[in-house]
């Protein structure tokens, strides 16, 4: 995801915090510690921000949502979802760090996404499921061609035709792309710099 300094400027008071806890108790720090729960919160801006992005973008014919958008709002949060999953399975933090922020994240998240979703555990039970569907046969080493698989799941889903909107899925499936190499690449600069609490 985006390295942000708006997103992410609360991480570094964070790291200062630990630090400094640390070295008041006498212990000399081997490494820096980044709390999940502070990196958490700050990509929950960030991928709601992606879902606001994408609901803007991908419009479906007028007859399609006349009355309510909800069902597209929800399917957007299922690949938007998804995307995080993938891009959280593409770093190297451990099955135990990717769990326990995908807990986080989730937690949080929900506040914003819930007037579609439902409640907690009926969202939770969707959205888990959904977003499986989305990664089932996603291409593996190619943020772009996931992506771009994504993006067609969610436009075949919408009830749009991927050959009718080549233009739109290529464009946006960059942008979902480019923010899975983000996520990624942060993740895991992260994890060589940190150790993860």
């Amino acid at each position: 995801m985006s390295s942000d300094p708006i997103a992410f400027e609360h991480l570094n008071k964070a790291d200062s915090s630990a630090i400094a806890a640390q070295e008041a108790d006498g212990s000399l720090p081997t490494q820096p510690v980044l709390s999940l729960e502070s990196l958490g919160v700050a990509y929950v801006i960030v991928l709601n921000s992606l879902a606001e992005t994408l609901f803007e973008h991908i419009l479906l014919p007028a007859a399609a949502e006349a009355q309510d958008t909800k069902p597209r709002r929800r399917e957007i949060y299922a690949a938007v979802w998804a995307a995080n999953r993938a891009a959280l399975g593409a770093s190297n933090l451990s099955p135990g760090e990717r769990d326990r922020l995908l807990e986080l994240v989730w937690g949080r998240l929900h506040v914003h996404w819930q007037g579609s979703c439902g409640s907690l555990e009926e969202a939770s039970e969707w959205l888990e499921r959904r977003s499986s569907e989305y990664l089932e046969a996603l291409p593996r080493g190619s943020s772009i061609s996931a992506a771009n698989h994504l993006v067609k799941v969610l436009f075949e889903a919408l009830g749009a035709r991927p050959d009718s909107f080549a233009t739109r899925i290529k464009v946006i499936a960059s942008l979902v792309g480019h923010r899975i190499i983000s996520e990624v690449n942060h993740l895991n600069e992260l994890k060589s710099q940190f150790r993860f609490v």
